[in-house]
């Protein structure tokens, strides 16, 4: 397709292109340097709105090849990348995300940081990442919960989570 012109920047009505789709797949930094190289746009242009930006859907898979080209090739570390990379738990994606200016000090209106959220959604594989990035650990949201509390509460079924935030120094005492 790219041999016969195709256009790179073409996009549906829902404002998505073939580097958005490509990016939902893991494996597919070849791909997306071929298209990178045609021409198409590492971000939306302004005007297009999308769901989700290209990083944001490469930090969902955890395609850590696709999301470092990406930034090297201009996408921003926007917040929204950082959290998806939390989200899913993919550590290597998060601490590339932070190494490239995204803001890990980031919370939601109740006061939910990241820690709060990787200890919700049980993902301890990138805690120790969110600590170095500065994330604070023993913060307390606007409900009266740290990260600790909602890892200690929640029954995922396991106690990495809690081990994790421990390890990490994690304030036993705040009630």
């Amino acid at each position: 397709l790219l041999a016969r012109k195709a256009d790179v920047k073409s996009r549906s009505r829902s404002g998505t292109d073939a580097l958005t789709i490509a990016t939902t797949y893991r494996g597919t930094a070849t791909v997306l340097q071929l298209l990178l190289d045609a021409g198409a746009e590492v971000q939306a242009p302004e005007g297009v709105r999308t769901r989700y930006s290209p990083l944001a859907l490469a930090s969902m898979t955890g395609d850590l090849e696709s999301t470092r080209l990406l930034l090297a090739r201009g996408a921003q570390p926007a917040a929204e990348a950082l959290s998806e990379a939390v989200t899913f738990g993919n550590a290597e994606t998060v601490r590339a995300l932070i190494k490239a200016g995204a803001d890990a000090g980031i919370r939601e209106a109740s006061g939910v940081n990241l820690l709060h959220w990787a200890a919700i959604t049980n993902r301890a594989s990138v805690i120790s990442t969110l600590v170095e990035g500065h994330v604070p650990l023993d913060d307390i949201h606007n409900f009266g919960f740290t990260p600790l509390m909602y890892a200690a509460t929640l029954d995922h079924g396991n106690t990495e989570t809690v081990e994790e935030l421990l390890k990490a120094g994690a304030d036993q005492s705040i009630r």
